[in-house]
């Protein structure tokens, strides 16, 4: 009788190794929120700005108003409190909300877009602007959902 020699190499390639996790998605996930992080910190300033106007436009009219144009706004915020006054207000929930709505939000529309294209009939690739649409709002109504806590 012949003994069969098995080698590690047969074993190691026979053998097929499927991740726990779909890397995929939590690298979706990741872009997204990172992204949408980014945009934010970018443009933080002139979410500061905008506010700042919004909060004084509430006072009393009998008050003297300091912010009347949206670049004096800024360049006042920038005379009185420096660079840092522009930026750092509302930085740190601003992130937050980005890295938790925005990164469900923006991360899963491609694996929800891929999900709903198994149900087109269209063969070419292209899903339509319905199931688009669709996608979108899936999406958001998920981001809404999870990352919302009321």
């Amino acid at each position: 009788m012949a003994s069969a020699t098995v080698k590690e190499s047969d074993i190691e390639s026979s053998i097929s190794v499927k991740p726990i996790i779909n890397y995929y998605i939590l690298r979706e996930l990741a872009s997204g929120g990172c992204t949408n992080a980014v945009a934010s910190f970018c443009l933080n300033p002139m979410d500061v700005t905008k506010i700042r106007m919004q909060t004084e436009g509430a006072l009393d009219s009998s008050v003297p108003r300091i912010y009347k144009t949206f670049t004096g706004t800024a360049s006042t915020i920038l005379r009185q409190e420096g660079l840092l006054g522009l930026w750092l207000p509302g930085m740190v929930p601003s992130m937050m909300r980005e890295l938790s709505y925005s990164s469900i939000r923006m991360g899963l529309y491609t694996p929800i877009r891929t999900f709903f294209q198994s149900f087109s009939s269209n063969k070419d690739g292209d899903i339509g602007l319905t199931l688009k649409i669709l996608s979108g709002l899936t999406t958001g109504a998920t981001g809404s959902a999870i990352a919302t806590p009321t």
